[in-house]
């Protein structure tokens, strides 16, 4: 009778080995959480501004690639295959390709277009930071204020 009793009493609980186990289970799904959380923290801490100014560049520069007789002064102007003559300039805090009206970026308080080497430059500023991008290289001749610039 006095056996039963043990072999009842050693049924009830869990072994050391176990607990140790289901604890080291545990310990991996936390410690492998922690990087993803960490990951979730910081996209949240990124602005997108500078993402969107970063697209529309990248848009601008498609626009520019195959254009020709671009002018560069306060805003940005050029013909396109078809000899049409479009404008890049900031219209209430959005860059717009005109005509059309295409907006291209948002919330911009400042454009400025500038010619560097026969590369063409965009500065933009958003009120808190300057951002600058690299929008085309210019090979053809440049006219600014009527005058010729090789």
């Amino acid at each position: 009778m006095a056996n039963k009793r043990f072999i009842n009493i050693n049924k009830r609980g869990f072994t050391l080995i176990e607990v140790l186990f289901s604890l080291s289970i545990c310990l991996l799904i936390i410690l492998n959480a922690l990087p993803i959380i960490k990951t979730i923290a910081y996209k949240d801490k990124i602005s997108t501004n500078s993402s969107n100014y970063a697209i529309g560049a990248k848009q601008l520069a498609k626009i520019l690639y195959t254009s020709k007789n671009i002018v560069v002064s306060n805003v940005l102007s050029f013909k396109d295959e078809k000899e049409q003559l479009y404008t890049i300039s900031l219209h209430n805090n959005r860059v717009v390709k005109e005509p059309g009206f295409d907006i291209i970026i948002r919330d911009v308080k400042s454009l400025d277009f500038y010619l560097d080497n026969k590369k063409i430059y965009m500065q933009l500023n958003n009120g808190k930071k300057d951002f600058y991008y690299l929008i085309a290289t210019n090979y053809e001749k440049i006219y600014e204020n009527d005058e010729q610039i090789q």
